[in-house]
């Protein structure tokens, strides 16, 4: 239980959202229970950090802030991927994913050639609207792999084919 608070902790730095308290005294919630560490005397340290602890607690539970693992983040990062838009602070720590491989669970055609198809990763949505002539058609239920391609763009490959480019739509 210790050691998962102390994870907690240090995961505050990654989604740490200033409560009202804190942001007037110009220190988020994390600095108030550093600054705790530095007292000499045990009593005042004692309270210091229970009066920071119960203003991070507080915070927490009306929603202010929220403490998020490194599993967590990776697993958002991941649900993430394909979206264009700011880079968000606390999902820049990790490792940047450059592809992800998952199920196809939904297929439906959009125009006379073009492809929309739900994974399983995140419910993401990916459309195809110029496959070459020889693309054979996604299935539900085949492998499919997602890369990173140059600026903006991704490659998806069903089953074995070549890589055909796409992009995430929701």
């Amino acid at each position: 239980m210790l050691r998962y608070a102390a994870i907690s902790l240090a995961s505050l730095a990654l989604l740490a959202a200033v409560p009202a308290a804190a942001q007037e005294a110009g220190e988020d919630a994390l600095d108030a229970i550093r600054k705790c560490r530095d007292i000499a005397e045990d009593a005042a340290r004692l309270a210091c950090y229970d009066g920071a602890t119960g203003s991070f607690i507080a915070a927490s539970d009306s929603g202010e802030i929220e403490l998020v693992d490194r599993q967590r983040a990776d697993r958002t990062r991941k649900d993430l991927f394909g979206f264009s838009g700011a880079r968000l602070p606390f999902f820049t720590d990790g490792e940047e994913i450059k592809e992800i491989e998952s199920t196809i669970t939904r297929v439906r055609r959009i125009g006379r050639d073009g492809w929309q198809i739900t994974i399983e990763d995140g419910d993401a949505v990916w459309q195809i609207t110029n496959p070459p002539m020889r693309f054979n058609p996604p299935r539900v239920g085949d492998k499919v792999v997602i890369e990173r391609g140059a600026l903006t763009s991704y490659f998806i490959k069903v089953r074995t084919q070549i890589g055909v480019k796409g992009k995430r739509v929701q």
